[in-house]
């Protein structure tokens, strides 16, 4: 089975988590449809940079090769990367997260966006609503790229 969404962290926070933090906060209707089973988890630098800081180079080069071999497995249609870091990593090396979250750019047949971090949620819960819009976007898009994923809400 060929998933339809590829998510990239670098985070301990999951998506999952991302979205139940997102309710208790009081945003609605986080939910976009998809079943855990149906989302591929990965992280672009496989092991936690000490005091969590961001990732070197040599950090990020010396797992890029796993991550462009997952990429090759499972061919996701779209892929979304979860913060700044990732998103520089993979989408393009100049991404500005504040200025291009949740914007659709393609790449190797892939349709790629970036949310902000969770990490990033739980220090400024202003980004909610940006957020929210943001999870409504890739909604769309599934439904649009990704004929054969059913969504389902609970």
């Amino acid at each position: 089975m060929k998933l339809g969404v590829m998510t990239v962290c670098l985070s301990s926070l999951s998506l999952d988590e991302a979205c139940r933090y997102l309710k208790e906060q009081g945003v609605q209707q986080v939910e976009i449809g998809l079943r855990r089973q149906q989302i591929y988890i990965t992280n672009s630098v496989k092991c936690r940079p000490p005091q969590n800081r961001d990732p070197l180079n040599t950090e990020k080069d010396a797992c890029s090769g796993y991550l462009r071999r997952q990429l090759e497995l499972m061919q996701p249609k779209i892929l979304v990367c979860l913060g700044r870091i990732s998103a520089a990593e993979i989408i393009k090396p100049d991404f500005k997260i504040t200025q291009e979250h949740g914007q659709f750019f393609e790449k190797d047949g892939m349709q790629m966006m970036a949310l902000y971090h969770p990490a990033a949620l739980l220090r400024d819960p202003g980004k909610k609503p940006e957020t929210f819009e943001d999870l409504k976007r890739l909604q769309a898009r599934i439904r649009e790229v990704c004929v054969r994923t059913e969504l389902t809400f609970a």
